[in-house]
């Protein structure tokens, strides 16, 4: 991976993270009952822009490592290929929208649980017979640690403390056992399967958008006081985003 895919990596995350945050703000909060219908438009992109790829026939994001566009075919696989990538793909899903309720409860404490997921992921890798490296196990008391000191937020007594948010621990630590068992089996399913990489990941999306569209119907008729959501001044909305 070169140091330009790492740079718009970081550079996407930070936007998501801040988009993200507005959205759910402007959708009345993380009480509102929006959380899953806003995760769920998210996934909704992904599938757009597979469905867009496989059309036009090339994929771009290898821009973003200064690379010339890839050609992208419709991936010919079979039923049974198709039923192999169910786990990872609701795995994926889940753990997107469990990590858009943890960073809707509070967006730094949020980060400080996600930022536990390569711990998890050494975990769950021993499970799966592949046990983390002694120079990876070292670092993860670095990125945890990092990301924790980075979070401190300077109170009114001017000391830095860390937020505690119930809302994002719980959901943080279900997106990072979901994203640890989704790296396992992603591992697997591409050591097993040689149609993994036409697929791509939007397609690992694709596999449970519909059902999470059926959960965020649910979600909307089991909240009528959420429908519509409470609007939000667009000022309100542009300091939420600063």
């Amino acid at each position: 991976m070169s140091i330009h895919s790492v740079l718009c990596f970081l550079l996407f995350s930070l936007c998501l993270l801040q988009y993200n945050t507005g959205a759910l703000q402007a959708a009345g909060g993380k009480t509102a009952g929006l959380t899953m219908t806003i995760s769920t438009m998210q996934l909704g992109v992904c599938t757009a822009y597979a469905l867009v790829m496989w059309i036009v026939g090339w994929n771009p994001i290898t821009l973003c490592g200064l690379k010339m566009p890839e050609k992208q075919k419709v991936p010919a696989i079979t039923a049974g290929d198709f039923v192999k990538t169910i786990p990872v793909g609701f795995c994926s899903a889940a753990a997107h929208s469990s990590s858009v309720f943890a960073l809707g409860g509070d967006p730094l404490f949020g980060q400080i649980v996600k930022a536990g997921e390569p711990v998890l992921s050494a975990a769950v890798g021993l499970l799966y017979g592949k046990a983390p490296t002694a120079t990876k196990a070292l670092c993860l008391p670095v990125i945890v640690g990092g990301v924790a000191f980075a979070s401190l937020k300077k109170g009114a007594d001017g000391a830095y403390a860390l937020k505690f948010d119930m809302t994002a621990l719980i959901f943080g630590m279900i997106a990072n056992a979901f994203a640890a068992i989704k790296g396992s089996e992603n591992s697997k399913l591409m050591k097993g399967c040689k149609f993994f990489s036409a697929l791509g990941r939007a397609t690992m999306n694709d596999v449970v958008f519909a059902i999470f569209i059926k959960d965020t119907l649910f979600e909307r008729y089991s909240h009528p006081e959420a429908i519509p959501p409470r609007c939000v001044d667009p000022a309100q909305r542009s300091a939420s985003l600063s």
